[in-house]
């Protein structure tokens, strides 16, 4: 027996809805624009990475301090952004999120971004003991040192 308008169906779940009424919204409330903003901020994660891990070569170290050899970087990655490897951290992390709509995946990444623009500082002392006033950034907040890109990089 088919169940009345407007109720559950027949297997006791609410029938699909329409937030918006203009099919530009899926069930879960999210915009079906959020999977391709994800997947675009996937893709600038994995660039960023990329190159960021193939411009800073043999200095490359996962401790804040950096090695007694290291060579301050201002060019490629790093001139787009103070810390392109955290830039792409972040980006790949909500892109993940945005993509598969995880309120969880969005926490996480919340908290990846606060541990990262905490290393930055400290690594951004450390840079700047080591290299004077040529390291030191021209600001400090989180935007700048994780999240920012600059408009002109080159």
């Amino acid at each position: 027996r088919p169940a009345p308008p407007g109720s559950s169906s027949a297997s006791g779940r609410p029938p699909p809805r329409d937030p918006g009424g203009d099919g530009t919204r899926t069930l879960r409330g999210h915009s079906s624009f959020d999977p391709l903003l994800g997947l675009a901020l996937i893709a600038l994660a994995g660039l960023l990475l990329t190159r960021g891990v193939r411009d800073w070569g043999n200095s490359l170290t996962p401790f804040p301090k950096p090695r007694g050899d290291n060579v301050l970087k201002t060019k490629g990655a790093y001139a787009a952004t103070r810390h392109p490897m955290y830039s792409g951290l972040v980006f790949g992390s909500f892109g993940l999120a945005l993509a598969t709509g995880s309120p969880v995946r969005t926490f996480f990444a919340a908290v990846l971004t606060f541990l990262l623009n905490e290393k930055a500082a400290t690594e951004e002392l450390f840079l700047e003991e080591m290299h004077g006033k040529e390291a030191r950034p021209t600001h400090r907040s989180l935007h700048d040192r994780v999240g920012a890109v600059n408009a002109d990089p080159y």
